[in-house]
């Protein structure tokens, strides 16, 4: 899907540029963001420095990536169709890695806790972290494991991601090819959502899922 307007296209393309920086020492940190696009999206780029940009974050996170020079501007098409998580070294991070995902086109999940401290208004809800004022909130828990078997890695890779999103405590047993994976979360913890529509969508998921989920409008 391209934007067809230039004004946003471009808009889009420098906010995007602007790439949040990675914790100095990610493999210690404790703050993870899933994220996954089902479907591809190409971005358009004048800006040859920016598009490079853009191209280097996604392909830093994992991502699937295409670009295309032609008619002087850079085509960038990418997807990332299973969850994948983001680890990050503060929490201040991952706010600002979900807003820049959120305006990419991704589905993301961070969820904390109830009564997490968060003044959650360092952005909004439709891209720029927390802002309860102006988004919809869902709360879930799970306080009995939710036990997962899967025949192979990557599909219990995916489920892991999702609990780490979610906060989740989680236990694995990898063994003879197979996974079984466990998640629960005893403290009521809360996800931020766009809309409505993706609020009751999401409490639908994690209740096929297992877990214990409502919207409150």
């Amino acid at each position: 899907m391209k934007f067809r307007s230039m004004g946003r296209m471009l808009t889009m393309a420098i906010t995007l540029a602007l790439v949040p920086t990675f914790a100095s020492a990610v493999e210690e940190g404790k703050f993870v963001i899933a994220f996954r696009m089902v479907k591809p999206k190409t971005m358009e780029f004048e800006d040859a420095k920016k598009g490079n940009d853009f191209i280097a974050a996604l392909k830093k996170i994992g991502c699937v990536v295409k670009p295309e020079d032609h008619a002087g501007h850079i085509d960038v098409t990418y997807q990332q169709p299973k969850w994948s998580e983001l680890t990050l070294g503060s929490d201040e991070l991952v706010h600002q890695w979900q807003g820049w995902l959120v305006k990419a086109g991704f589905e993301t999940l961070h969820a904390d806790g109830a009564d997490d401290g968060h003044d959650h208004e360092h952005g909004d809800a439709k891209g720029e972290g927390h802002d309860h004022e102006h988004g919809e909130i869902l709360k879930f828990q799970a306080k009995e494991w939710i036990v997962k078997h899967f025949e192979n890695e990557s599909d219990a890779k995916e489920f892991v991601a999702i609990g780490k999103g979610l906060g989740c405590e989680i236990k694995q047993d990898i063994h003879d090819g197979h996974a079984d994976v466990q998640l629960r979360s005893l403290e009521i913890r809360h996800l931020d959502c766009r809309s409505h529509e993706e609020a009751e969508a999401r409490v639908k998921w994690l209740q096929g899922f297992g877990f214990n989920a409502k919207h409150e409008d």
